[in-house]
């Protein structure tokens, strides 16, 4: 709902520069970047939720993408980045021993996909296992521009600490200088 006030404030309530759309005459201290893009999605004739849904896909995608081409340059490996696309996205860690223990080996695929982290069989368990991406990525939308940016600053300082090209690092900086 948060955002969603956001997005509407800056398509209908012609807020730029941006004031806070929740206090009266407050400076806007949040990051809106990505209500931004949403809202001049939305001047462009899509709906509120239909904007941010599109922009969380589109993103997610660029994500994942991203997680891989990381994954790619470190190990130069296509079945270890795929590897980290899972582990990352899907929470990795030991949470997954619980999910095993807790599945109904007849029909697996069903009982994975209703309950993949059942909270109650953690609990029981005395474990905290929060999946990453529906718990930290997703909704924390500056998240889905911000981790591409960071995985491309990294990848390019990895590339000039190997090579020893300045022009990595120029170029490393000018991304890390344009993040929003």
């Amino acid at each position: 709902s948060l955002h969603i006030g956001d997005v509407s404030s800056f398509v209908f309530g012609d807020n730029f520069p941006p004031h806070d759309p929740h206090y009266a005459g407050v400076p806007y201290a949040y990051h809106y970047l990505v209500s931004v893009t949403a809202a001049a999605m939305v001047k462009a004739g899509m709906t509120v939720t239909g904007a941010m849904t599109l922009q969380s896909f589109l993103f997610s995608l660029l994500v994942a993408a991203a997680i891989y081409c990381f994954g790619k340059r470190l190990t130069d490996d296509r079945v270890a980045a795929a590897l980290t696309v899972v582990l990352v996205l899907l929470g990795g860690g030991w949470g997954w021993l619980l999910t095993f223990s807790g599945m109904d080996w007849s029909h697996p695929l069903s009982s994975f996909l209703q309950h993949p982290w059942d909270l109650a069989l953690q609990e029981k368990g005395n474990f905290r296992w929060l999946n990453t991406y529906f718990a930290l990525i997703e909704p924390q939308r500056a998240f889905l521009y911000g981790i591409p940016l960071a995985l491309l600053i990294a990848t390019m300082l990895f590339a000039a600490v190997r090579t020893g090209q300045l022009r990595f690092y120029v170029a490393a900086g000018v991304v890390a200088g344009l993040l929003p």
